[in-house]
């Protein structure tokens, strides 16, 4: 039945085989393999991981590697497969078939290493790439943030240098006020009047008919008190003249 393809009367007939001999090592190797026939991947690979521990035939041993290695290569597990065909020659290395599955699922593993290889190259260059982006990014953010630094800080000197410019400026004036402050009032004390700006001709001679003016009005009242003591004067003579005439007119008795 199992050379005609009828898996499933097979599968029955070494069921119950083994319900009659458990250990039958045959029951178990030809139901093994007719559920690996039928696609069965898990099952098989689980019974015939079981029969490598049953027998140290190496002729069996070599077949059950082989089965393993096919039924991992079904499932494309091809790291598995390797090591199950090498296992199978190990026991009997001039199979043919096993040295072509062996050779193929070799080519199948190295070509998964290689895409893993280039896949593994490609997602590091676009991190690369994305670090690199990332890091390009930070150093002219950093560059602007420092030109804006820089900026800043002219700006501030800036600003620093004018206002001690013009604190300068303002110590400067207070100095220069308080120098000629102490000038004029040196003068005053000089001459007894304040210094004044140049004047113009106009000035000169308004001060000049001012000086003028009081000039004349010093005079004219010279004159005055000089009159007025003069009348002062005369006033007096001319009363001790009217007291002396009040007395030549007293009578005089004689005394003779």
């Amino acid at each position: 039945m199992f050379k005609d393809s009828n898996y499933l009367a097979a599968d029955s007939l070494y069921f119950k085989a083994l319900k009659i001999d458990s250990t039958s090592f045959e029951a178990k190797y030809n139901l093994v393999n007719s559920q690996l026939k039928q696609g069965k991947n898990d099952i098989s690979i689980k019974g015939l991981n079981e029969l490598t521990e049953l027998t140290e035939v190496k002729s069996l041993k070599s077949k059950i590697f082989h089965n393993l290695g096919n039924a991992h290569t079904n499932k494309k597990e091809w790291n598995k497969a390797v090591d199950a065909y090498k296992n199978a020659l190990r026991n009997n290395p001039n199979d043919k078939d096993t040295r072509y599955n062996y050779a193929y699922a070799k080519g199948k593993l190295e070509q998964e290493n290689q895409q893993k290889k280039d896949k593994k190259d490609k997602n590091k260059d676009k991190q690369d790439q994305k670090d690199k982006d990332k890091s390009d990014k930070n150093k002219e953010n950093d560059k602007d943030q420092k030109g804006k630094g820089d900026q800043d800080k002219k700006e501030k000197d800036g600003k620093d240098k004018k206002k001690e410019d013009e604190e300068k400026k303002k110590e400067g004036n207070k100095k220069n006020g308080d120098k000629e402050k102490a000038e004029d009032k040196n003068n005053k004390n000089q001459n007894g009047t304040d210094n004044k700006k140049p004047q113009t001709e106009q000035e000169k001679r308004d001060s000049e008919q001012k000086a003028k003016a009081k000039q004349v009005k010093k005079k004219q009242a010279e004159q005055i008190l000089r009159q007025l003591d003069k009348n002062e004067k005369n006033l007096q003579q001319k009363m001790i003249r009217a007291k002396m005439k009040k007395q030549t007119r007293k009578k005089i008795d004689k005394d003779w």
